[in-house]
C-alpha cells in the first residue's frame, strides 16, 4: 500500500517524523529511508565529513570519514529494475549521457519523484513511452528525485543531527517541507512541458516586427519571452521613413533579430539582408547589394496591420529577388 494518499486531486505525502534507531541487523533503504529487517544486499558508502551546527546558526564541516551501510527495500529495488528497463529501451536518449550507470541513476532519480509522491508505476510508464517523453522527464525530474533520497543526508557529508545507524519512520517519512514542495514543483514542471503546444506568439506590444512586419511567430508557450527578445529602437530615416525626433521602439522577429545581432545596428543593411534571406536571394558571392525604395514596417502609416508573412507590405517581391541576384 502506498504511504501517500491522493484525495480530491491533491498529492499528500506521509506524515513526517523523527528518524529512528535501526534494530539489530536492519539497514536503512538508501532511497526511501525505511528500515529493511533482512537486507538481501548491502551497499557500503563512505562519507567524508560531518556537519556541526552551533546555537547561533553557524555550521562547519568537520573531517570525519565514516563507512555507512545501506540497502534497498523491495519497493525501491522494483523501481530500480523499471529504471534499468527504461534505460535500455531508449538508447538514443541514454547513451549520449555517458556511462550506463550515470544514465541509470538519472532515470531512477526521475522515477523517484513518482514514487515519493505516491503515484503508481503505471503513471510513470505512461509518461515515458517515447524518446521525447524520456527527455522531458530527464530535463525536469532527476534533481528533485536525487535530493529526496535518504542517502543524500549522508553523502558527501553527514547532515547535522543525522545518525548513520538510523532510518526514516516510514517510506519517505524523512522528507522536509522544502523537499516535499520540490517534488511537487518538479512534477508540475513536467506536466507543463507535456502540455506545452505550439501556438502563435505575438510581440509584447501587440504590434509587429519593426523590420519585416511579421505579426506573430509560431512557438511554444514556454518560449514566449525568448521569441521576441528585448525591446529595440530604430531611427525612422535609416529604414525608409521620414526623419522624426524620437526613435521608434518595438520588437524584432527571430529572423530579423539574428540579422540585427550580426550586423550590429538597425538600418538599411539589416533590411536588405532580411528581405534577401526571406526571398532566398542572398548572393553566393556575399556581395552587398543596395536595394532602393524599401521600407521597414515600423515607418508605415499609423494603423497599418501586421503582416501575415514577412515583408508582405512590400509590392513586387519577385522583381526584388531578380534584382538582387542579377545586380
Amino acid at each position: 500500500m502506498s504511504t501517500i494518499e491522493a484525495k480530491k486531486g491533491r498529492i499528500r505525502l506521509p506524515r513526517r517524523g523523527r528518524s529512528t534507531e535501526l534494530a539489530e541487523g536492519a539497514l536503512a533503504c538508501r532511497d526511501c529511508g525505511a528500515a529493511v529487517r533482512r537486507p538481501a544486499t548491502v551497499e557500503k558508502l563512505h562519507s567524508y565529513g560531518r556537519v556541526r551546527a552551533f546555537p547561533n546558526g553557524a555550521r562547519i564541516v568537520e573531517d570525519a570519514q565514516t563507512e555507512i551501510r545501506m540497502t534497498r527495500c523491495d519497493a525501491c529495488s522494483a523501481r530500480l529494475a523499471r529504471a534499468e528497463a527504461i534505460t535500455d529501451e531508449h538508447p538514443k536518449v541514454t547513451k549520449p549521457l555517458g556511462s550506463r550507470s550515470y544514465a541509470l541513476a538519472l532515470v531512477d532519480a526521475a522515477l523517484t519523484v513518482f514514487d515519493a509522491l505516491g503515484l503508481k508505476p503505471a503513471r510513470a510508464a505512461t509518461l515515458c513511452r517515447t524518446d521525447n517523453d524520456l527527455r522531458q522527464m530527464l530535463d525536469t525530474l532527476p534533481a528533485a528525485g536525487g535530493r529526496a533520497w535518504w542517502v543524500a543526508k549522508f553523502l558527501p557529508v553527514i547532515e547535522a543531527g543525522m545518525d548513520p545507524k538510523s532510518c526514516a519512520p516510514t517510506r519517505w517519512g524523512h522528507l522536509s517541507p522544502e523537499l516535499e514542495q520540490n517534488l511537487r514543483d518538479s512534477y508540475a514542471a513536467l506536466l507543463r512541458v507535456r502540455m506545452d503546444k505550439p501556438m502563435v506568439i505575438y510581440p509584447p506590444d501587440g504590434r509587429a516586427c519593426l523590420i519585416c512586419g511579421l505579426g506573430g511567430v509560431t512557438g511554444l508557450r514556454s518560449h514566449a519571452e525568448e521569441i521576441w527578445g528585448v525591446e529595440r529602437q530604430v531611427v525612422a530615416a535609416t529604414v525608409g521613413g521620414r526623419g522624426r525626433p524620437d526613435p521608434i521602439k518595438g520588437y524584432l522577429c527571430p529572423d530579423c533579430s539574428a540579422i540585427a545581432d550580426e550586423v550590429g545596428a538597425l538600418g538599411p543593411t539589416v533590411m536588405e539582408r532580411s528581405i534577401a534571406d526571406f526571398l532566398g536571394a542572398r548572393r553566393s558571392d556575399q556581395r552587398f547589394v543596395e536595394i532602393d525604395g524599401i521600407r521597414a514596417w515600423a515607418v508605415l502609416p499609423k494603423g497599418t496591420p501586421p503582416n501575415k508573412t514577412r515583408w508582405a507590405h512590400e509590392p513586387n517581391l519577385e522583381e526584388l529577388a531578380k534584382d538582387i541576384l542579377t545586380a
